[in-house]
């Protein structure tokens, strides 16, 4: 963690060659019953090897496997609704940043170090979930346990070479336990309004090791994080149409601290001509001010405040308009790869139009 940081003027970006190849096999087995009980068992088993350079020094990374459960109990009834008892291990790989073993100085006061031997996070889940259909709406209502026993977790100390420099890097040191819900609903309210977001909220309790004044020391941290997100669409006679999109995120429990809650809205208007073939449209994101991310951390041996400002205000004009009958039609033997399995990220922002 600590030492002397020199940049190096030959790689000033701080070089990683990272490939990560996943092997994997998947078995599953339904059964129904006659009175609409389903069960399923599914076990996939994965194998990664890494290969990783570092300034072409070879890293070497020993490869993993991990075996992954699931079972799921669902029930339909007679009125349109769904009962659903869900069990599944969830793996969530560190992402680049948690990785590179580069420092990172962007900011000279918390230099971040990533740790190539990372391990993914395994997690087991419990959800319990009831959902029902009635006409064009739909809503759904969870509730949900969570358990991680190898969390990636920051590890943060003040450097012993540059003075009020705090210097942090990641280890699979955490233990996290969640328990929450998730509200979500689709509705229209006439045939041409619709309405669809949801609220969700959890209980999360984290553990792990801290390099205090006498070595390494225990400490936890809990609370409850609530957020939520809204979109309606409302179209209109002669081809206008509205859109408004908003999401909120409450304060964000963390083993050393809480990241402050951030909010981000869009707006717009599209209006349609010559038989839809044209449409013009005006979009506006958090235009009365950008986020403003902010969260504080503190141990025995240092306390620190770090604000990021985000200014993602934007005004965007869009046209588009179809020429004679081309279509562009999709390729459904081309699969795109989607990093769902990657720890952090999330959604910062709605699309308008």
């Amino acid at each position: 963690l600590n030492g002397n940081f020199e940049a190096d003027y030959f790689n000033p970006a701080g070089y990683l060659k990272y490939n990560q190849s996943i092997s994997a096999g998947y078995l599953s087995y339904t059964y129904s019953t006659k009175n609409k009980i389903t069960f399923k068992l599914g076990t996939r088993y994965e194998y990664t090897t890494i290969d990783a350079t570092d300034n072409n020094v070879l890293l070497n990374i020993p490869a993993y496997s991990n075996v992954v459960p699931s079972l799921n109990i669902s029930k339909s009834m007679a009125n349109g609704g769904t009962i659903k008892l869900a069990y599944n291990n969830r793996i969530q790989r560190p992402g680049l940043q948690q990785l590179n073993p580069n420092f990172n100085a962007a900011n000279p006061n918390n230099i971040r170090i990533g740790n190539p031997n990372l391990k993914p996070e395994v997690s087991n889940n419990v959800e319990l979930s009831i959902s029902k259909t009635f006409g064009r709406n739909y809503m759904n209502f969870s509730v949900y346990g969570r358990q991680t026993n190898n969390s990636i977790l920051q590890i943060s100390s003040p450097s012993d070479t540059l003075s009020g420099v705090i210097v942090t890097t990641y280890d699979n040191i955490g233990k996290q336990q969640n328990t929450g819900f998730n509200l979500f609903g689709n509705f229209f309210i006439t045939p041409k309004w619709s309405l669809n977001g949801g609220i969700d909220g959890y209980y999360a309790y984290l553990e792990g090791q801290i390099q205090g004044k006498d070595g390494y020391e225990f400490i936890s941290n809990s609370g409850m994080v609530i957020g939520g997100r809204m979109n309606s669409q409302l179209s209109m006679n002669k081809g206008w149409a509205f859109q408004v999109f908003g999401g909120y995120r409450g304060n964000n429990v963390m083993l050393l601290g809480s990241r402050k809650n951030s909010a981000f809205y869009s707006l717009g208007v599209k209006k349609d001509f010559n038989q839809k073939k044209g449409s013009i449209g005006l979009g506006v994101e958090n235009v009365f001010g950008g986020m403003v991310m902010r969260s504080n951390t503190s141990s025995s041996l240092f306390t620190q405040t770090d604000i990021n400002n985000i200014y993602n205000q934007n005004i965007k004009l869009t046209f588009s308009y179809k020429l004679g009958n081309m279509k562009f039609v999709e390729n459904k033997k081309t699969k795109s790869v989607n990093n769902t399995d990657v720890k952090g990220g999330g959604d910062t922002g709605g699309n308008t139009f």
